[in-house]
């Protein structure tokens, strides 16, 4: 999950939950709901209905044993993306994340002055199960040949049961390099987490990234200081919809960053990161 550069993967420490089976968390939601209309706790606020609130009400909430808030997000989020799905292929800008909505991830910095967010849609013709499998068995130097230098990836939590959603959480440390043109390089180390949570019609698969520390470039001029990423899939009649969503703190020495070029080029990348999974999986047909 950040999108703005292309070294993000598609991430906190996940709860005690851990081991909940995707296919019981209905069950378990109506018995959370039961008890809490007996207990008198208090609920969650409500979803929001635009697609610059809920990308960040669900970054935020993406740890809540509870997946309920989780699962109210992603039907208005579905909801939303019916009718502005082209909009968001053409990019959207997404306002600031607050400092609510990072202050679960250790060690992140509480300054977000300077953020730039940006996101986009796109649809891939084949079902979530392909998707996961691509993005956490595969080579990924095979499924992206042209984005790295460096992909290494250690595992936190559920390496042996994620992508067979015989657990909830994933979660993991990734060291990635990659080139770009005019010889530019950017080195960075994050984290990455993903959760399955159970809707009526099925499973979908939620992404939160963020980078451990600063990035490092081959020019001083370049300095990305933080990276945030989101991201949603969930089941269609063609395949899947991905949706995904970044924020960037960076800067280009002295010169000012112009909204509409980092716009491009966060909607660039996440729409081509769509097109290499697509190719990939049709080259394995």
């Amino acid at each position: 999950m950040g999108y703005t550069v292309k070294m993000t993967d598609h991430g906190t420490h996940p709860p005690t939950s851990v081991h909940t089976k995707p296919k019981h968390l209905r069950a378990l939601v109506t018995v959370l709901a039961g008890l809490t209309l007996h207990t008198g706790c208090k609920s969650t606020p409500p979803a929001p209905e635009t697609f610059d609130e809920l990308t960040s009400y669900m970054f935020e909430h993406f740890e809540d044993e509870d997946p309920a808030a989780l699962q109210e997000g992603m039907h208005n989020l579905r909801n939303w993306l019916c009718d502005h799905f082209e909009e968001t292929q053409e990019g959207y800008m997404l306002e600031n994340l607050s400092e609510d909505a990072v202050a679960t991830l250790d060690g992140q910095q509480t300054n977000l002055d300077g953020q730039i967010g940006a996101g986009a849609a796109y649809d891939i013709t084949y079902p979530i199960e392909d998707i996961i499998r691509v993005y956490l068995d595969e080579d990924q130097f095979e499924v992206h040949p042209n984005d790295y230098e460096t992909y290494e990836r250690s595992w936190i939590d559920g390496e042996n049961c994620f992508t067979q959603q015989e657990c909830e959480f994933a979660y993991y440390h990734s060291h990635v390099e990659n080139n770009f043109a005019l010889g530019l390089s950017l080195e960075a180390w994050n984290a990455v987490q993903y959760r399955w949570v159970e809707l009526d019609d099925g499973p979908s698969l939620l992404m939160r990234s963020w980078m451990r520390k600063p990035a490092v470039s081959n020019f001083d001029w370049f300095e990305i200081d933080q990276q945030f990423g989101f991201g949603a899939i969930w089941s269609a009649d063609h395949g899947i919809r991905q949706l995904e969503a970044g924020w960037v703190i960076m800067s280009l020495g002295e010169l000012e960053i112009p909204l509409d070029m980092a716009l491009r080029l966060t909607v660039n990348t996440i729409l081509e990161r769509g097109v290499e999974v697509q190719d990939y999986l049709d080259e394995e047909e």
